[in-house]
C-alpha cells in the first residue's frame, strides 16, 4: 500500500471501535471497552483526515509564487540613447537595422 494510504488506520479503528462495542455489550462499562473505543475513534478519524491530506496534495495546485514579469523593453530607458521601435517601443542601439527585441527593421 501507498504510504499516504489512510486504508490501515481506518480498518485499525473500525477494529478496535467494534471491539470496544463487544466488551461494552458483554462486560458492561469499564476501563478496557472504553479506551478500545476511545483508541479507534482516534485511530478512524485520524485516517478520515490522512486521506483528505493526500487527496489535496495531489491537486494541481500553482506555484505559492508571482510569476515573474515579462520585460517588454530591450534595456533601460535611454540605453545608447538610439532608436526607439515604432512597434514595441524597446530602446536600440543607434547602428541598429532591427529591433532586438521584436525584430522589426528600422
Amino acid at each position: 500500500m501507498d504510504p499516504g494510504d489512510a486504508t490501515i488506520e481506518i480498518l485499525t479503528g473500525t477494529a478496535f471501535m467494534m471491539n470496544g462495542v463487544v466488551g461494552l455489550a458483554l462486560a458492561g462499562i469499564g476501563i478496557a471497552p472504553c479506551g478500545w473505543l476511545f483508541a479507534g475513534l482516534l485511530l478512524v478519524t485520524w485516517g478520515i483526515l490522512k486521506a483528505y491530506q493526500v487527496s489535496r496534495l495531489q491537486m494541481n495546485l500553482p506555484p505559492p509564487y508571482p510569476p515573474s514579469p515579462m520585460r517588454t523593453h530591450l534595456g533601460p530607458p535611454g540605453w545608447l540613447s538610439g532608436k526607439v521601435c515604432a512597434a514595441c517601443g524597446s530602446n536600440n542601439p543607434p547602428n541598429a537595422r532591427f529591433c532586438a527585441a521584436c525584430a522589426v527593421p528600422f
